[in-house]
């Protein structure tokens, strides 16, 4: 078995792919999985992750996604990739990056989730807190001015002998 290679991406907030970051983009058709933490914005954008990963995509709606998008993804997922469990789940709190992450660990904490996946604070993140490894990619768009973080993601190695290894990604 080889290394496998997941791409996480969240809050891209785009009507079109024609914004979407080539880098990521080289990413995810690079990738073997693609994890996505809601507001995709436009149902275009999740058609076209979904047709370029298949069955090989996993993705959770946002607080700004439209009805069409919550017709066809839950608002939380849990899920297994090489016996990995792994909680994923875009919490609609607003506030600080601790209240999103303190939700998000509500959402699973009855659970006995491995990685826990959130987005919605366009911050990304990368703790390890006890047993649990928690994730967030940032947001997945480029933006002209302003003065926020940049566009993020994270790329998750799950090595054949079962390291766990998570990187975060700057777009500038």
């Amino acid at each position: 078995m080889l290394d496998l290679k997941i791409i996480i991406i969240g809050d891209t907030h785009l009507r079109s792919m024609d914004k979407f970051p080539d880098k990521i983009m080289k990413e995810i058709n690079n990738s073997d999985w693609l994890i996505h933490t809601g507001d995709f914005i436009s149902e275009s954008v999740l058609e076209t992750f979904i047709c370029i990963k298949q069955d090989n995509f996993i993705g959770v709606y946002g607080n700004a996604d439209p009805l069409s998008i919550r017709k066809k993804l839950t608002h939380k997922r849990k899920f297994s990739i090489n016996n990995i469990r792994f909680g994923l789940v875009h919490p609609a709190a607003g506030g600080r990056d601790q209240k999103a992450e303190k939700c998000a660990y509500r959402s699973f904490e009855k659970s006995e989730i491995e990685i826990l996946i959130f987005g919605h604070t366009h911050s990304a993140k990368i703790e390890k807190r006890g047993r649990l490894l928690i994730l967030n990619p940032g947001k997945g768009y480029l933006e002209k001015s302003y003065y926020g973080p940049s566009a993020s993601y994270i790329v998750l190695v799950i090595s054949k002998e079962g390291g766990i290894n998570p990187t975060i990604k700057y777009v500038e």
